[in-house]
């Protein structure tokens, strides 16, 4: 038969002595209500039952702190937080996550080291893992912000597997996907020092985001076996037009020329001979430089640039002869003009000369 106690006035206190216990006991499969508060003072509260459930959705800890900047450093050295018992096996350290107010890190949207980080770690302060499958940065409202890993002084950012399974550098396959070192070694060191690399570009910070342009470089042979190798060179910024030069190394030498856009000759290179190319007929004009005696021999006409008629004729440089041209002749009737150690002038025609030697 059920019981009430009814205090109809003032409040009710049970007092046992010092040290002594008091036990509500309703068996295994009974009950006990509190309606209203429950205050619950004193040095440690044992909750032990096979499970715990708990109806509100948020846990306070650490109430009636009165630290001024965070955890007050007194109380388990200015960390609060939760602790797991891992049995009764004296090297299985608790389980520990912990809000600590001594450990900083650095905060992209402040730019700034603060103080207050969570810490997985045991009761032993080693650190222990985490297993997750995704983090998301940024605030409630997906208003994204950088995800900044801070490694210390002395850190690096490592992906290990320690389980009989495909490397990591093998699994990379996705635009997003991040290359490890491994994979890096492995797209540009090659065998024999051969690079890997079929193309390289530029990429411009724009807006604080890299595009890629298209000046870069490009390295082919236009079929297996083909005796051309070539190499091209894109020139460009942002723009859709963009200048190409190509390189073709061959058993005649090295060719240089524009492809895009297209030019009707290139440069030849083979041995000490350097000459024009045409595109089309593979004919030249060559430049040839003599690697034993310096001389150079030009097979080809040559066209000197006029120099403007307001600039003052050129100076004697030490050890050196030049030869320049102007429009406006004079005496000589050339047009042609030198300057060396001993004298300056302009060069003289076949036809003014007879004519001064016939006056003369």
């Amino acid at each position: 038969m059920s019981k009430v106690l009814r205090i109809q006035e003032g409040g009710y206190k049970i007092i046992a002595k010092n040290g002594s216990e008091i036990k509500l006991d309703t068996g295994e499969s009974g009950q006990v209500t509190i309606i209203g508060s429950l205050n619950v003072t004193g040095i440690t509260n044992y909750v032990n039952v096979t499970d715990m459930q708990v109806e509100d959705n948020i846990i306070e800890l650490n109430r009636g702190d009165k630290g001024i900047d965070g955890i007050s450093r007194s109380l388990n050295d200015g960390q609060a937080g939760l602790m797991i018992q891992r049995g009764v096996n004296p090297d299985k350290y608790a389980a520990q996550m912990f809000f600590d107010e001594e450990i900083s890190h650095y905060n992209p949207v402040l730019s700034t080291r603060v103080n207050g980080s969570f810490v997985l770690k045991n009761s032993n302060n080693d650190l222990v893992g985490l297993q997750i499958n995704n983090i998301v940065t940024g605030s409630k409202n997906r208003n994204f912000s950088s995800l900044v890993v801070d490694l210390g002084n002395n850190g690096v950012l490592a992906v290990k597997i320690t389980q009989n399974s495909t490397p990591y550098q093998d699994r990379i396959s996705e635009p997003n996907d991040i290359p490890n070192l491994a994979y890096i070694r492995n797209y540009v060191a090659a065998e024999a020092g051969n690079a890997l690399i079929e193309k390289m570009y530029r990429f411009k910070n724009v807006g604080g985001s890299f595009i890629k342009t298209n000046t870069g470089v490009q390295t082919y042979d236009t079929q297996a076996g083909d005796a051309n190798t070539e190499v091209q060179i894109s020139v460009s910024d942002l723009a859709t037009t963009f200048k190409k030069v190509k390189f073709i190394v061959n058993n005649n030498g090295i060719s240089i020329g524009d492809i895009a856009p297209p030019s009707a000759s290139r440069i030849l290179i083979s041995g000490s001979v350097i000459s024009t190319e045409n595109t089309s007929s593979r004919s030249g004009v060559p430049f040839i430089i003599s690697p034993t005696d310096g001389i150079i021999n030009l097979e080809s006409k040559i066209t000197i640039k006029d120099t403007p008629p307001d600039d003052s004729d050129p100076l004697y440089l030490q050890g050196k002869s030049l030869i320049y041209t102007r429009s406006e002749q004079k005496t000589g009737g050339t047009g042609i003009y030198y300057v060396n150690q001993g004298s300056a002038g302009e060069l003289i025609s076949a036809t003014k000369a007879l004519v001064y030697g016939l006056i003369f």
